[in-house]
């Protein structure tokens, strides 16, 4: 049997045949160091996602954002993205394996909510807010739904996230692909997310054709360009 640290690897990569599977259910039944290793593994990965998450939420709540007042938003929104690259920077010193499924946890945030941000006891009950309340509430199902009826492009932006949460890889990708056609403002935003739905799929080949074609000038080139390197 090849060596049980790529086994696991495979394992985290969704690389697994059916024959290998099977090997793999029987290893953590009857190999309790291999059963530790992927336990550890395992809860390497959800620690980082959740560490980057609070650092964010953290520092979002934390800035006041006038409802009236664009500027500041948008100052908060691009604040938050240099903390990303900190902490996947961090990350991937500390944590230095180069699977899919690490860089895609190292790299991946949800887009945060520019669009109709909620406001604490306001009740507006209309399909935007409905569908934006569930994406901050991380009620990535319902969001998904939510955001299907609404024909805007962010709806598409939004959605694809909602939808990568909840491992319909295919269809957030199909619709990232989508607004990456648009000429919009969504559609830089849509080409990185475009690329983090193809590492979490797998297609490593893609991934680095649509990190390539982000330019200097637009808002994710230095976290594309890092994560590139690490591919």
């Amino acid at each position: 049997m090849e060596n049980k640290e790529e086994f696991i690897i495979k394992y985290f990569n969704h690389e697994l045949e059916s024959d290998e599977q099977k090997l793999f259910d029987q290893l953590l039944k009857e190999d309790e160091e291999f059963g530790n290793q992927v336990k550890f593994e395992k809860s390497v990965q959800e620690a980082l996602k959740r560490n980057e998450r609070a650092e964010l939420k953290s520092f979002l709540n934390g800035i006041e954002m006038p409802k009236e007042t664009k500027i500041y938003r948008w100052f908060a929104i691009a604040a938050s993205f240099v903390g990303i690259v900190l902490i996947s920077t961090f990350s991937i010193y500390y944590f230095p394996e180069k699977s899919s499924s690490n860089l895609y946890a190292t790299y991946f945030q949800p887009y945060p909510n520019e669009v109709a941000p909620v406001v604490r006891g306001q009740n507006l009950n209309t399909p935007i807010t409905d569908a934006f309340q569930a994406y901050e509430n991380e009620n990535y199902k319902l969001s998904s739904k939510l955001f299907e009826d609404i024909p805007e492009d962010y709806a598409l932006l939004y959605g694809g996230i909602s939808n990568l949460e909840i491992d319909q890889n295919q269809k957030a990708i199909n619709q990232f692909k989508k607004l990456s056609l648009q000429k919009d403002k969504y559609q830089e935003i849509s080409e990185w997310y475009l690329a983090l739905a193809y590492l979490k799929n797998n297609e490593t080949k893609n991934a680095k054709e649509v990190l390539n074609s982000i330019g200097q000038n637009q808002q994710f080139y230095e976290q594309a360009t890092e994560l590139l390197r690490n591919l």
